[in-house]
């Protein structure tokens, strides 16, 4: 194909609102299934019900941004297809802004960043929660706007704004400084100087440091406005982060060499994908050798490459409470977009058409994520209605047993499930249950009934002790009422 048809595409011109629609309709398309489809996973049944007070635990963490969100904003109530939809659009205009700041010059660089940053597993598997459809959309979103400011000359204003994004969710950090390393590896390809690439890492990495430190100060202070005490989970513990080195090599073969080891139907064509654009990376690093671009320069770009693969993940060196899965991953979405970016600007520079091979991968990575994408939320739409079907039978013979100790029918009923060996009602997908789950067992209850009021701490450890062995459900004798309270025996 020559490149003179290439040169009037819409493609290669300005990215528009148009364009920017087009991608938004797009990724709602790719997540049809999970818009439509209602799941309740475990989190959910506890978080969506206010009452319960789940929501204080995000300012515990100091998550203290994605407290006052959901907390206050939302009420701590579910707000279901409205918040994944406004969610995914917030995820697209986060992906225009790091493309620009990338250097994205055509609609094709503009759309393929917007899409595989939105169309993603990793976020796919964080709207899972309903509680972070906005807050952690918006933690990207600040983060990119963060770097943009940083990378613009308004260095104070970015950092300054950076404090927010991991008030928000930690792994916009991540985010972040994955956006920096994309930008510094674009200026090398395009100035063919370390200096001014080099200069950008470390104005980008400052400004981050900066903002780290003024969120850490916010963060020991948030008690004051939050009125809820931090918990160990906030703190920084860098020497028992690489005590459990296991981490790190689990998430090198299992994301950063895409096997999707952890990722329900993380399917062939996504795999090739994103090998395709490692292969991409490989071959724009070796065309700076190949064209004379001196030992420095091509040495420096291979570090910043590998660097995309491992800002992904680097907050798992500072604290080694958490198992760092693949929600906290979301910044490998930023990573395969940066590369689809850097090779279709490289690729443009020789020829117009080169530049439609990185497109097309993009758009197999895009086709290949919403396969899986639709095929995560069916598995989690039968195992939520499969768990409250489950549920609401078990609910009958709490009635029964609570109508014959004399308690009242207009509630509140009080609850207490022993559910020790979990057993899985999914019909597809990984076996789960929200029934089994500690923090659900009862809430799952009132989530059906909101007359149940769910008995917790050390009232139902001694509920549970006076209660000894009991006939298993669904035998006779095992939901009964002890001192006022209904107890269901799972087994």
């Amino acid at each position: 194909m020559t490149d003179a048809p290439l040169r009037k595409s819409p493609l290669f011109g300005r990215f528009t609102l148009q364009h920017f629609v087009a991608c938004l309709l797009i990724a709602y398309v790719c997540y049809a299934s999970a818009i439509i489809l209602p799941a309740f996973n475990a989190d959910d049944i506890i978080q969506t019900q206010s009452v319960s007070g789940d929501y204080m635990t995000f300012a515990q963490q100091g998550r203290w941004g994605y407290f006052l969100i959901y907390g206050y904003l939302f009420d701590a109530n579910p707000a279901g297809p409205f918040a994944l939809m406004a969610g995914v659009a917030i995820l697209c205009g986060a992906g225009v802004v790091a493309a620009r700041t990338i250097g994205a010059s055509t609609a094709l660089s503009y759309g393929s960043f917007v899409l595989i940053t939105a169309v993603s597993i990793y976020f796919a598997i964080c709207f899972s929660f309903d509680s972070t459809r906005i807050a952690y959309p918006l933690s990207v979103a600040v983060a990119a706007l963060a770097v943009h400011g940083m990378l613009s000359r308004r260095w104070i204003a970015g950092a300054l704004l950076f404090a927010l994004a991991p008030a928000l969710f930690p792994a916009s950090v991540q985010v972040g400084l994955t956006i920096i390393l994309a930008a510094s590896l674009a200026t090398l390809l395009s100035e063919r100087r370390v200096a001014p690439a080099l200069r950008k890492a470390v104005i980008g990495a400052a400004g981050v440091v900066c903002g780290l430190a003024l969120y850490l100060v916010l963060t020991k202070l948030s008690p004051f406005w939050t009125g809820v005490p931090l918990s160990p989970r906030s703190s920084v513990d860098i020497l028992g982060a690489l005590a459990e080195y296991g981490r790190f090599w689990k998430i090198l073969t299992g994301h950063a060499v895409p096997s999707g080891d952890d990722i329900s139907h993380f399917n062939l064509l996504m795999q090739l994908s994103i090998w395709a654009l490692i292969a991409l990376l490989v071959a724009v690093v070796v065309s700076l050798a190949s064209s004379g671009g001196g030992l420095a320069l091509t040495l420096f770009a291979a570090l910043l490459a590998i660097g995309l693969f491992v800002t992904p993940f680097c907050l798992a060196f500072a604290s080694p409470i958490d198992d760092f899965g693949p929600r906290a991953l979301i910044a490998y979405s930023i990573t395969h977009a940066s590369i689809a970016v850097l090779a279709i600007e490289t690729a443009r520079r020789w020829r117009l058409s080169f530049a439609l091979v990185p497109a097309v991968v993009a758009g197999c990575l895009v086709l290949g994520t919403s396969v899986a994408i639709s095929q995560n939320a069916f598995d989690e739409y039968l195992t939520s209605r499969n768990d409250f079907l489950a549920t609401n039978r078990i609910m009958a013979r709490v009635e029964e047993a609570a109508a014959e100790a004399g308690l009242s029918m207009q509630g509140p009923i009080p609850l207490v499930v022993r559910y020790e060996k979990p057993f899985s009602l999914a019909s597809t997908g990984v076996p789960s249950t929200s029934r089994a789950t500690l923090w659900s067992q009862e809430w799952i209850f009132r989530h059906i009934d909101p007359r149940i009021a769910p008995i917790t701490g050390a009232r139902r450890e001694d509920i549970l002790r006076a209660a000894g062995e009991r006939p298993e459900w669904p035998r006779s004798g095992s939901v009964f009422v002890i001192d006022g309270t209904v107890v269901v025996n799972i087994n």
